[in-house]
């Protein structure tokens, strides 16, 4: 694992030997996954549901994300995601909104990080 970005993924508390090896040990592919897991409308669907108060909607998109957050390793995004998904997978509201702005402030953060990193 020579490439920065990976590195500082590791520093952010990703856990960056599962997905890569999810995604075959191929590096540069790993790093497109995460880029686009990371990409700046990939939060759109759920951001329109939770505003929409549409639970089932929530559950979906959030549920979706936790799978993605997992397979590439990107543990502090699974980790703020995971509350929505249970409250919601319920059928709860309770906190979404509150939950969601904290998920979207590390996805914001995972955002520039990536951009230090072109290529």
């Amino acid at each position: 694992m020579e490439q920065p970005l990976l590195i500082r993924l590791e520093e952010l508390g990703c856990n960056v030997k599962d997905g890569l090896y999810n995604c075959m040990d191929m590096e540069d592919f790993y790093i497109k996954m995460v880029k686009k897991a990371i990409a700046h409308d990939s939060l759109c669907p759920l951001i329109d549901a939770c505003g929409a108060r549409d639970v089932k909607a929530c559950f979906e998109r959030s549920h979706a994300l936790k799978g993605v957050y997992a397979n590439l390793g990107l543990k502090p995004l699974f980790d703020l995601n995971t509350p929505i998904v249970e409250t919601t997978r319920h059928g709860g509201f309770e906190g979404v909104p509150e939950a969601l702005e904290k998920l979207i402030l590390e996805h914001k953060h995972f955002e520039e990080v990536i951009a230090q990193y072109p290529g």
